[in-house]
């Protein structure tokens, strides 16, 4: 279980913020994320979503071998409001009589990140799971954590932290006088965290924003880094355990879209034997050792990069939870018993009523998209909820309505050359069903 926009419940309010514009159907397609966990559960785990998952896609599930039991009831409110929004723990330990019954046979939970109310949802259970503290969790979470064990470390990312308007107003003209630079909130959300500042004008606003917000009483708190020259996104999953031991996992590389995750694929023996190669494992044996010794333990996914000059840079940010990429990671464990591998990634979507997740199943089955045992390719859908449900919560529905959703899938074979024409093919086949592609 867990809420995929963590961020949101680690940042206090009284920091400023970065301008943005709030929108409730992408805020609502984020909450319903969690059912991308299923490739990391056990058989007979119970997989607990903030939405009910649709009966199709459990089935689909269920016959790929994932046999899972998952709440029958929505366990958040409809139509909340996304400013005052409760996470997942808190909902759950509300006095519903439907709780207990779900939770009664759990002894541990996995969350895809530690929240506030991780650790009294698991007192209020009896469960034995060894978390680390919500304190550790918000500081090791921050960019500001982020460049810090950069800057102890001595590794190659270069930055500076601001703590009031004038600073802010300071370092970014010096950035701007050599090129691009990014400004990034310290619990930014994907996609919504970072600011690409290329201009005098631009950055002028964004000044006065933050001097408006200090005047209300905000505490100024970003990171300004220089935009870099990047050619390879990549990240690297680890598990850290209590007594300090770690364990890498994979190496997934990334396709993104501005700032925003876009994609992830194992990495190849080649390219992590580059790596070894330039010693990038030894950093994440330090970085791994920090995390340690400030008192976190758990699930970590460092995200990296390599320059165009060939440098690598081994924290881009630190985030100390659960990942897409680690989800890729266990959806290749599953199709390592086929001998194939998948890509993770999405496409963002609009839609009329009409469609649903039954149908969609069974469409993609007829044009022969569908992934099922013994097939060398195909499709494997990892979320019904992401897709549909803006249209599931909207209480006045008429035919004209165009809903925003998110598919999220794994395009599974045994070439990369065959994983993109499979998305290819996914897309027209979205298409000729009357959907809208949006990117």
């Amino acid at each position: 279980m867990g809420s995929f926009n963590a961020e949101r419940y680690w940042k206090e309010e009284h920091y400023a913020t970065l301008p943005s514009i709030e929108n409730k159907a992408w805020h609502n397609i984020i909450v319903a994320m969690d059912e991308l966990l299923f490739p990391m559960t056990h058989h007979g785990d119970v997989l607990v979503t903030a939405y009910k998952m649709d009966d199709a896609l459990k089935d689909y599930i269920s016959m790929l071998g994932f046999h899972i039991t998952n709440n029958d009831n929505n366990i958040i409110d409809h139509g909340h409001d996304s400013k005052e929004e409760k996470s997942i723990f808190e909902h759950l330990l509300m006095d519903e009589p439907y709780h207990p019954s779900l939770l009664s046979t759990v002894e541990t939970i996995s969350p895809y990140s530690v929240l506030p109310y991780t650790k009294e949802l698991c007192e209020k259970y009896g469960w034995t799971t060894s978390l680390p503290p919500l304190a550790c969790v918000k500081k090791v979470n921050s960019k500001v954590y982020s460049y810090e064990v950069n800057r102890i470390l001595g590794l190659q990312h270069k930055g500076s932290v601001v703590t009031n308007s004038k600073e802010f107003m300071t370092k970014g003209n010096d950035y701007l006088t050599t090129g691009s630079f990014l400004i990034k909130d310290p619990y930014g959300v994907s996609g919504k965290g970072n600011l690409l500042i290329s201009s005098k004008r631009i950055f002028n606003r964004i000044v006065s924003y933050m001097e408006k917000q200090e005047k209300q009483g905000k505490q100024v708190l970003f990171v300004m880094e220089p935009f870099l020259d990047k050619d390879v996104d990549f990240s690297c999953q680890l598990y850290i355990e209590k007594e300090g031991n770690y364990t890498i996992l994979s190496v997934q590389k990334l396709h993104n879209n501005a700032f925003s995750f876009y994609g992830s694929y194992s990495a190849d023996e080649d390219f992590c034997a580059f790596l070894d190669a330039n010693h990038y494992f030894d950093d994440i044996q330090k970085i791994a050792k920090q995390l340690h010794g400030d008192g976190y333990f758990g699930n970590v996914c460092i995200d990296s990069m390599i320059l165009k000059n060939g440098d690598i840079i081994p924290i881009i940010e630190i985030n100390a939870r659960q990942s897409m990429g680690l989800i890729n990671h266990y959806m290749d464990r599953y199709l390592a018993t086929y001998a194939l591998t998948g890509n993770l990634t999405f496409m963002n979507m609009g839609y009329a009523n009409g469609i649903n997740c039954n149908t969609l199943i069974e469409q993609m089955d007829k044009h022969n998209l569908l992934f099922t045992p013994g097939k060398e390719e195909g499709i494997i859908p990892l979320s019904s909820n992401t897709l549909f449900i803006n249209s599931y919560l909207s209480k006045k529905k008429t035919e004209k309505d165009m809903y925003k959703g998110r598919f999220y899938f794994s395009a599974v074979g045994k070439s990369h050359g065959e994983k993109n024409e499979l998305i290819a093919k996914n897309k027209d086949f979205f298409l000729s069903l009357g959907f809208k592609i949006y990117d």
